[in-house]
């Protein structure tokens, strides 16, 4: 190929896409997406700035939640907890809800929507909710805390996999034998 024929199309070929461009419908439109809540407790301070040199231990944890709210509207909340613990004194604590404002196509079915406001919602709010944390650790002192990215996929299997469990009968058990009375 030389330098003429870069950026040439052949003929009957269909334009490239432009940014922009969408090859399928958008199957949902964030509205808007806010800060509901959040809270940085440092019950520790000072003390536990001597402590920074410590591997910190760090709990996180995370859940969505979505609710309609009129017609194909609804709202998706991503919460997050961090838990900082130097050297067994508490360092920090962090709950955070992180809202969007969704608006569902017409096309979206009834079996794709919890999905679409489970995972899909959250994996575009996230880089949001994780830069306030980072924020909030380094306005509180501490060096900024950058969270793992979250497979909100893997997420939502995890949650409808206990679901089914929890809603699953038990096991049938054995009847037990009333005491003094032989086994059949």
């Amino acid at each position: 190929m030389t330098g003429d024929d870069q950026g040439a199309a052949a003929p009957g070929a269909q334009p490239a896409t432009h940014p922009g461009d969408s090859i399928e419908e958008a199957r949902f439109t964030i509205r808007a997406q806010y800060l509901k809540d959040i809270s940085f407790e440092n019950p520790n301070a000072p003390a536990v700035y001597t402590k920074l040199n410590a591997q910190p231990d760090i709990g996180v944890s995370v859940d969505v939640q979505a609710r309609p709210l009129e017609g194909r509207t609804y709202e998706t909340v991503l919460s997050a907890s961090v838990n900082a613990k130097f050297d067994q004194i508490q360092g920090f604590l962090i709950e955070l809800q992180y809202g969007a404002l969704v608006q569902v196509a017409d096309q979206v079915g009834p079996e794709d929507l919890e999905p679409l406001l489970l995972v899909e919602v959250p994996r575009f709010i996230f880089p949001f909710a994780r830069d306030l944390i980072s924020s909030a650790t380094r306005d509180g002192g501490f060096p900024p805390l950058l969270v793992a990215p979250i497979d909100f996929g893997k997420l939502y299997l995890r949650h409808k996999a206990q679901q089914a469990q929890d809603s699953s009968p038990p096991a049938a058990q054995p009847a037990a034998q009333p005491a003094g009375q032989p086994a059949d």
